[in-house]
């Protein structure tokens, strides 16, 4: 009998040990300090690798960095592939020693692919005095990448807030191609911080969403835009909701994915329910995302009817790099001012690389929508 207590007391304590951790949700918060207006750069799948000319690519980083006159750097995925430890160390130090005043990084489906420890991203950027990332060990919400950035004002109030977001890297149930969605537990938890800045300030905080895989709505919002003919495009031609704006294009070359027919836009296996809580809940105004090298596409897109007046923003990343694919001339990052009162400017910042150095006219800047 005493064998048996003795057993059950194990089993209850290893049950215990791998329980979900309970924390807060301001333990998913970090703070940055921003009065009057904040110039955030996208930097999206940069693939520096083991074999990258690490000294070109963190000129060429720290150039963008300095002639878009950026507060704040969000890279949303697959900043290496094939990289070492030293690859990521020098990327690092490039952004600590660029004129950043912060930086935060999503992970996406290849910065866990190389010589190093599948964490050690993740410690790394956490010793940065720069960075912003929150990592909760244990915690209940999916992924490695979930968290929050409160833009607050010289009264300490946010009056802007970004999410961070884990897409995940490839479909869960395995039986096919395709990549991973947001899950469900992440939307709730997007939905309860959501929820705090709400009851904590007494209004909806507006926001932006960062994260590294495309939802099904990029797709449905290009069926939109090419309306005219869609079948030209695709053999599935529906387009639920509509689009008040867009501009750019896909140049990605087109797969199938079950349910959402021929798209070129290389999006999670099904539709997460993602798009759908971001409209219902009304604080954010736009996502941003990268994976697609080719692609810089971007609609203001709504579901609601009555939301056509106040659409969500889906917006790609320029490649910020050469390397891996990427389209000539369609490289650089989106450049995202945001300021006190809730007003948003999105815009492409075009830059090639320079063998010379760089000078401030080779900055293109391009207005994603009529403002």
């Amino acid at each position: 009998m005493k064998r048996n207590s003795l057993s059950l007391l194990f089993l209850m304590l290893l049950c215990a040990s791998c329980s979900p951790k309970q924390y807060a949700l301001d333990d998913y918060v970090s703070e940055f300090p921003a009065a009057g207006s904040v110039k955030i750069l996208q930097l999206a799948d940069m693939h520096w690798s083991w074999q990258s000319d690490l000294k070109r690519e963190s000129e060429y980083i720290d150039a963008l960095i300095s002639l878009t006159g950026a507060d704040l750097a969000i890279l949303t995925g697959d900043q290496v592939l094939g990289a070492t430890k030293q690859t990521y160390l020098a990327l690092f130090d490039a952004l600590d020693a660029s004129s950043l005043q912060g930086y935060a990084l999503a992970w996406g489906n290849h910065d866990e692919q190389g010589l190093y420890d599948p964490d050690f991203p993740t410690k790394e950027a956490l010793s940065r005095e720069k960075c912003l990332n929150k990592d909760l060990p244990g915690d209940a919400v999916y992924g490695d990448s979930n968290y929050v950035i409160d833009l607050v004002g010289e009264d300490g109030k946010p009056w802007y807030e970004l999410f961070v977001l884990d897409s995940n890297k490839l479909n869960p149930e395995g039986y096919s191609m395709g990549y991973d969605v947001i899950h469900e537990d992440q939307i709730d938890w997007y939905a309860r911080m959501v929820g705090r800045a709400k009851l904590e300030n007494g209004e909806t905080i507006p926001s932006l969403a960062f994260f590294h895989i495309g939802l099904w709505q990029w797709e449905y919002a290009y069926r939109l835009s090419r309306q005219a003919d869609p079948l030209a495009y695709s053999d599935d031609p529906a387009f639920p909701g509509g689009i008040r704006a867009y501009s750019g294009e896909m140049h990605e070359e087109s797969w199938e994915v079950p349910g959402l027919g021929e798209t070129q836009v290389y999006c999670g296996y099904r539709d997460s329910g993602f798009f759908q809580k971001a409209e219902e809940l009304g604080s954010t105004k736009a996502m941003f995302v990268g994976h697609d090298h080719k692609n810089d596409f971007a609609a203001e897109y709504y579901l609601d009817e009555s939301r056509a007046d106040d659409p969500i923003a889906l917006c790609y990343g320029l490649k910020s790099g050469d390397g891996l694919t990427y389209e000539p001339g369609h490289i650089g990052g989106n450049l995202i001012t945001v300021s006190e009162g809730g007003s948003l400017s999105l815009q492409r910042a075009f830059l090639d690389y320079q063998d010379d150095g760089y000078q401030p006219e080779d900055l293109r800047l391009e207005a994603m929508f009529n403002e």
